[in-house]
């Protein structure tokens, strides 16, 4: 009887301990998150407090880890410029995130902002804007940052550098500026003439389904 009292006294010590130890590592999470949070506020955020404080759990922690990652604030940008994952709807703090994340060089982030500053739908358009924050990702030999560069100067009556940037992308083998840098040789706009090779650039873009070249042909040969 004495040796199992023992034992039974042995395995009751071990249960404490490990009742002990669980609650040590739960303090221990709730106090790492307690100080995260606490270093939150006390340093320099986007995000309002006032509102932080609405947010659930999950958007609170993206929005934590966002501070100083400029692919997380991209995602915050869009999250709340767009109302979802939980997020409310706030287009302005969205786009402050955005231009957080345009500091550090972020393609998605210039990208997602640009084409709103190109469209002006959600937001105000703003055509210089929208070129002063591609003209920093130039380099980076993306094609959706060229093509909207030619877009915004094509929208601009700016026919020499549409034509410049519109080029180097069909040379890629973008459709759409297959297409454009197309009529502008057909044209004569921003440089000389070309019917030639307008005809073969637009003729490749038909080829490979775009249909406004498709009827572009059409037009221009009947």
């Amino acid at each position: 009887p004495q040796p199992q009292t023992q034992q039974f006294k042995e395995e009751e010590e071990q249960q404490q301990q490990q009742q002990q130890d669980q609650g040590q590592s739960q303090n221990q999470s709730q106090s790492f998150f307690s100080s995260f949070l606490n270093k939150f506020f006390r340093q320099e955020k986007i995000y309002p407090d006032d509102e932080f404080k609405k947010l659930d759990e999950t958007c609170q922690h993206l929005v934590i880890e966002a501070e100083n990652d400029s692919n997380e604030q991209f995602f915050i940008g869009q999250c709340l410029i767009e109302g979802k994952n939980n997020f409310p709807r706030d287009v302005d703090l969205g786009v402050k995130y955005l231009e957080k994340s345009i500091t550090e060089k972020n393609i998605e982030s210039t990208i997602y902002l640009c084409q709103m500053l190109y469209k002006g739908d959600i937001i105000k358009r703003d055509l210089k804007k929208a070129k002063k924050y591609l003209s920093k990702q130039l380099n980076s030999n993306d094609l959706r940052i060229i093509v909207l560069y030619g877009k915004i100067n094509m929208k601009e009556n700016n026919f020499t550098e549409a034509r410049k940037y519109f080029e180097k992308a069909a040379k890629e083998c973008d459709l759409y500026s297959m297409y454009k840098y197309g009529k502008l040789l057909f044209i004569g706009y921003g440089g000389s003439k070309n019917v030639k090779d307008s005809i073969h650039y637009i003729q490749l873009s038909k080829d490979k389904g775009f249909r406004k070249s498709k009827l572009y042909l059409y037009h221009i040969k009947n």
